[in-house]
């Protein structure tokens, strides 16, 4: 029994140790005791994060089996980007280990009652699917597909946002020729409880609404010339913002789109004439002069200078 907590005491107090980490793992599994298989999860949570660099395998190991048996209450986010680093530098997803770290993933991305914990796996799952779009694009693109889900569907507007904001990076670093990639980011934040942000009327909705409109020009602004058709529907997206029934929400995509315009002009880019279109076409036919009066104030200097 003092063996027993002592191997414990050192897991807990993070001793960088290969043999204690693997006595860890064999009394997780093997003893007898409930009691004493929770403690060694615990130590193995604790080791996961204390291990070096070089024994990432062994630390993996440890955060999975870890995960698996701890209270959600005691999930904290360093454990998931070990098995993000895991899947980050494995090259592949095809180990017994990769899968477990996968299914680790997606149970706190989807089950997980933290929100900070369902938050941190969007990050983590943000960074995974950039490392598997060059060598598995069928997994980066599920990966991308469960963004989605908890941008448009998870009941925390703080993951929402975290999700939103975790494609929007996917989007701005994917290689360039990952068209396909690219366009699926743009469909995962563009949409908001599976149907067009734009036609969504629920006032709660009024935040995450505003910050989609601001992400969608900055993934449009960073997509190079090779991509310029996504970043035009990244402008398309915005622009039919003029269909929401809200004077803020159509204010707001006439700024978002008075940014693009500015910036289209001072690169000398094409997208300046996508987003002087958007604000001719949505914004000087508003109802609402007010509006109007901002779209005409976002088109100066007058059309002659475009």
């Amino acid at each position: 029994a003092k063996a027993l907590k002592k191997l414990i005491a050192l897991g807990l107090r993070g001793v960088a140790d290969d043999e204690v980490a693997e006595k860890l793992l064999r009394m997780s599994s093997e003893d007898g005791s409930k009691e004493v298989r929770l403690e060694a999860d615990r130590a193995l949570a604790r080791m996961a994060t204390a291990l070096p660099a070089k024994r990432r395998r062994l630390a993996t190991r440890c955060a999975v089996t870890a995960l698996a048996r701890i209270p959600s209450a005691e999930v904290h986010g360093e454990l998931l980007d070990v098995l993000g680093g895991y899947l980050v530098r494995s090259g592949s997803l095809q180990d017994e280990l990769a899968a477990k770290c996968v299914s680790a993933l997606l149970y706190h991305s989807r089950q997980d009652p933290r929100v900070a914990n369902r938050a941190r796996a969007a990050e983590v799952l943000g960074k995974v699917a950039l490392a598997s779009s060059r060598w598995n694009v069928s997994a980066a693109s599920d990966f991308i597909q469960e963004l989605t889900r908890m941008a448009q569907e998870d009941r925390s507007i703080d993951v929402n946002h975290q999700a939103t904001e975790t494609l929007a990076v996917v989007a701005t670093r994917l290689d360039d020729k990952s068209t396909d990639l690219i366009r699926q980011c743009i469909y995962g934040i563009s949409d908001i409880n599976g149907v067009p942000i734009w036609n969504n009327r629920e006032p709660s909705k009024l935040f995450p609404l505003r910050t989609k409109f601001s992400i969608l020009g900055e993934v449009a602004l960073s997509l190079s010339a090779e991509n310029l058709a996504l970043a035009k529907f990244c402008v398309q997206c915005i622009s039919t913002g003029s269909g929401d029934g809200r004077v803020a929400i159509r204010k707001h995509m006439i700024d978002v789109l008075g940014v693009l315009l500015r910036e289209g002009r001072r690169r000398k880019s094409p997208l300046r004439h996508a987003s002087w279109k958007a604000l001719w076409d949505s914004g000087l036919a508003d109802p609402i002069i007010e509006v109007r009066k901002a779209a005409l104030v976002a088109l100066e200097p007058p059309p002659l200078s475009v």
